[in-house]
């Protein structure tokens, strides 16, 4: 969009050149799963080199060199670490040959020496092993801070220049180590950090380890996306004139840029409390889980297909059905499409994962265990939706039925024209984005921000209203395109009946209000 070099494509002969390989060799049994997470991951990399590439008001030689910061190791799979204690071993020359992290008492560990009796015949070229607490978050050990007050500098800068051009040069040269730091600090950014003494990776828990990145992405490349818009409002903005507006944007600069400390880990657990004591378990809460797709996914598809959307969807839940019940096999795109989605996130339990949170504590991987076997009744309905709005929506693609001119017009293809795989498969990621939500994206209100407690702990509280406000945003969205209002009305109307008037949206505050 502003002119660079971006990556259009990834290499299809390479993934066909690793598949037969493995195929070859013992790895046999895994080759179809293992080449497709490879492309979903190697796509992650993409996106995030595509997004740089849009910046604006920086230089192409800044770009490059935000690149070139980035380190790439080839074939890479998510390194994520859990746990209170390490476990360290050094060859002759001091350099570390295996790390690990698991949970312990805080003050003594019972079960390091035992794990270490496991570990130590395994790697001989160890000659000395330590076990200690984990002073700092495993992911918070980079090889430099992050420096938020260069990210003022940045917005101080960006908001002075208007027009002049000392003003320009000056933004230029505090831009590019700012975001290469800041981007790479937060979130799924953290991935591309040239990490110290940090060999290996989390084995126990893959499921785990994928929705962290892959929700991660998603998140890293919203805030992309709002910084761009910010330092559009942030030139015109003067410190001096508007202190209020100033101090809110320094403000929430440090707020979403702040690394997570151990209070947000304690948090995670009170989501976890949260979550088993009102949707754990619960029936009643997964049925309600499965009313999505005629509530949001229906009247979403009706904007680019019209009545062809809830024939489609009524074929898919169908399809789904025949394939769990009487073993019916999905045709060869179809069945390749449903594995790429999952394992790339789109189709997984999102808002399961984001609203369950973690227990970390000693008793935490079992405890999580159970908490994962109680949540089946959320998250089987949710995996459901997806998979197949997913699947209706790439037929609908893919049988040429969009007749939406404007998104025909963003995908480049024809009315009446079917549509090839990858255009098709990135349209059903949309609109499984947009009818069940990317978990873990949303901006937080601002109670729900900031370095205190209080705030911290709101946020453990926002989780159970983070849906709600994202179908408020699809509302508001609809309301945008063509045809937009008839499919509010469809959702707003399958809401009514199927929830009864207390489920519309500010019903019961309205309601109460009225009472008094």
């Amino acid at each position: 969009a502003e002119g660079r070099p971006g990556i259009r494509a990834l290499n299809q002969d390479h993934y066909d050149e690793m598949k037969s390989a493995l195929e070859n060799s013992k790895y046999k049994g895994i080759a179809d799963v293992y080449v497709t997470l490879r492309k979903g991951l190697d796509r992650s990399l993409a996106k995030a080199f595509n997004a740089q590439s849009r910046m604006k008001d920086i230089e192409d030689s800044v770009i490059e060199r935000l690149r070139k910061s980035i380190g790439q190791i080839p074939n890479y799979f998510p390194h994520v670490r859990y746990g209170n204690w390490s476990i360290r071993g050094y060859d002759a020359e001091g350099k570390i040959v295996y790390r690990s992290h698991y949970y312990d008492t805080p003050k003594v560990s019972t079960m390091g020496e035992r794990l270490l009796a496991k570990i130590k015949p395994q790697y001989p070229e160890a000659v000395e092993w330590k076990i200690a607490p984990v002073t700092k978050l495993p992911d918070e050990i980079y090889d430099y801070p992050i420096p938020i007050e260069a990210m003022e500098q940045v917005i101080y800068a960006a908001a002075e220049r208007v027009g002049d051009p000392a003003a320009r040069q000056l933004f230029e040269k505090a831009m590019p180590e700012a975001i290469a730091d800041v981007i790479k600090s937060r979130g799924w950014g953290a991935h591309m950090i040239r990490r110290r003494d940090i060999p290996g990776h989390e084995k126990r828990d893959i499921k785990r380890i994928l929705h962290e990145y892959f929700a991660g992405l998603n998140g890293w490349l919203t805030k992309m996306e709002a910084s761009r818009r910010h330092s559009e409002v942030l030139r015109d903005l003067r410190a001096k004139k508007e202190p209020r507006r100033w101090k809110y944007a320094t403000d929430y600069v440090r707020d979403v840029l702040a690394n997570a400390d151990r209070i947000d880990a304690a948090v995670d657990t009170l989501r976890t409390i949260i979550y088993l004591k009102y949707l754990a378990g619960v029936i009643k809460s997964g049925a309600v889980n499965l009313t999505q797709n005629v509530v949001a996914a229906i009247p979403r598809m009706s904007i680019d297909a019209r009545g062809a959307g809830a024939q489609y969807f009524t074929d898919a839940m169908k399809t789904i059905v025949a394939a769990v019940r009487k073993g019916k096999n999905l045709k060869a795109d179809e069945m390749k499409l449903v594995q790429e989605l999952y394992l790339e996130g789109v189709t997984s339990d999102q808002f399961n994962k984001e609203i369950k949170g973690q227990i970390g504590t000693r008793i935490g991987r079992t405890f999580n265990q159970a908490v994962d076997l109680l949540g089946l009744t959320m998250g089987i309905p949710e995996r459901f939706n997806r998979i197949s709005t997913g699947l209706a929506a790439y037929r609908l693609a893919r049988d040429g039925k969009i007749i939406n001119p404007d998104t025909l017009k963003r995908y480049g293809m024809a009315k009446g024209k079917s549509w090839p795989y990858e255009q098709a498969k990135k349209y059903a990621e949309e609109v499984v984005s947009d009818t069940h939500f990317i978990m873990g994206k949303s901006n937080l209100p601002m109670w729900a921000r900031g370095p205190s407690v209080l705030s911290k702990i709101g946020r453990g509280a926002y989780a159970l209203q983070s849906f709600s406000h994202q179908y408020l945003q699809l509302l508001g969205w609809m309301a945008k395109q063509r045809r937009g209002y008839r499919a509010i009305m469809r959702s707003l109307l399958a809401l009514l009946i199927l929830g009864g008037i207390s489920s519309l949206p500010f019903f019961g505050t309205i309601s109460r209000i009225a009472r008094r």
